[in-house]
């Protein structure tokens, strides 16, 4: 039985790998879409930056319509809103991004950046410990789309 050439022999291991990569890449997209530092809750957690739908922080009390976030979240696409019904609107995705209007950091202790773009870029806006913006600026209104702890507010 004659040997397959080298050629042969290279086309079909492209033709496999090329579903691999697929896979891997697909698996790659779905865990980064669902992990972000933070979570959707009823009301503030203590120690966190809570960011609210609408002004006067509001809606709250019903599953997951306050967004927690305790750390960097550096593509808030990246941050579903699961709540039902939806308190971030949004046509197809569904997310965070560019959803908040009102924030409150709750016993928090260090200042929380945010940005009007994602990966920490756009226009910058310091949260301090404790404060509380009841309705946001038109600049920050429905416009954050990353956030990062501390680090003088550095780009991500």
């Amino acid at each position: 039985m004659p040997q397959p050439s080298r050629r042969k022999l290279r086309r079909a291991a492209i033709v496999a790998a090329v579903p691999i990569a697929a896979i891997v890449v697909a698996f790659a997209a779905l865990s980064a879409a669902s992990a972000f530092n933070g979570s959707t809750q009823t009301g503030c957690n203590t120690g966190h930056v809570c960011y609210y739908a609408d002004a006067n922080r509001a809606p709250n009390g019903s599953a997951h319509q306050v967004l927690n976030i305790g750390g960097d979240v550096r593509n808030w696409t990246n941050i579903p809103d699961d709540s039902s019904p939806h308190v971030c609107g949004g046509i197809v995705t569904f997310t965070w991004n560019d959803c908040a209007s009102s924030i409150w950091a709750r016993g928090t202790t260090q200042t929380e950046y945010v940005w009007t773009d994602a990966f920490c870029l756009g226009t910058r806006k310091p949260i301090d410990p404790g404060a509380v913006f009841e309705s946001l600026s038109s600049t920050f209104n429905d416009a954050i789309s990353s956030d990062r702890d501390g680090n003088n507010g550095s780009n991500c």
